[in-house]
């Protein structure tokens, strides 16, 4: 495995990035946007263009919507963990593996995006039942360490806008 920019000091450069994004805005309201965001993104993107990398070796449209639904998919768990458990620990996940390895090309993007909304509508409705206190509990992250289901939701949402951006790149660089 190479040097990841997401492990020891690159991963705290990396996370406070992604937190900078968010800024002040409230996670929550952030993270609600993902559906609309994406199918207003797509409505103006042809079919063709969707699967095409950015350059050799890189991910295509496609592949960064596989990406944010395997977030989508391993932040639910996450949190849970966390609010369920004390202090559990988690790996980090090899997100070129995981997209590689994955069937969501099979799925029509339309289909998958939906998927997405509604398991993004399911994490924003057990997040809002947080109390502050549960909010503060944390696991152990493998490479980033103590991360509190707060820190989480920051994170959560600025993965979608860094990854929005990205979209951005790749539609410049295929069009």
């Amino acid at each position: 495995m190479t040097d990841s920019p997401y492990s020891g000091k690159d991963a705290d450069t990396y996370m406070a990035a992604v937190d900078a994004l968010v800024g002040e805005q409230n996670p929550l309201e952030v993270m609600s946007r993902v559906y609309e965001t994406l199918t207003a993104f797509f409505a103006e993107i042809p079919a063709e263009k969707v699967a095409i990398p950015e350059r050799t070796g890189k991910w295509s449209m496609r592949d960064v919507i596989d990406h944010i639904f395997d977030v989508e998919l391993i932040y639910g768990y996450r949190t849970r963990m966390i609010v369920a458990s004390d202090k559990p620990r988690f790996l980090d996940m090899d997100q070129d593996a995981w997209v590689d390895q994955h069937w969501y090309r099979e799925v029509p993007l339309h289909t998958l995006l939906e998927v997405l909304d509604g398991a993004r509508k399911i994490n924003i409705a057990f997040l809002q039942s947080l109390s502050d206190e549960q909010k503060q509990r944390y696991g152990v992250h493998s490479e980033r360490g103590n991360e509190t289901v707060a820190q989480l939701m920051v994170r959560w949402a600025g993965h979608d806008l860094l990854h929005y951006k990205q979209l951005e790149r790749i539609w410049e660089a295929v069009k």
